[in-house]
């Protein structure tokens, strides 16, 4: 029933949903100050690679900027 559901795509999206909610100024879920780097680390480990059916995604890397001067 779970599997045929894709319960734990709808998990996934779920919390994305929510914490771009909270990020965007229009949730009621997370209190002020959440710390949504911890969230998204615990997220991350969570679910190392998001589920078959999921709607959203997370991708994360190193951004790196470089700035020459002449």
């Amino acid at each position: 029933m779970k599997v045929a559901m894709h319960l734990h795509s709808f998990a996934y999206d779920f919390h994305l949903r929510c914490l771009h909610s909270y990020v965007s100024g229009r949730q009621i879920t997370f209190k002020s100050g959440y710390n949504i780097t911890k969230f998204l680390e615990d997220f991350n480990n969570y679910y190392c690679k998001g589920p078959n059916f999921a709607r959203n995604t997370i991708h994360f890397g190193i951004e790196c900027v470089l700035i020459i001067f002449f």
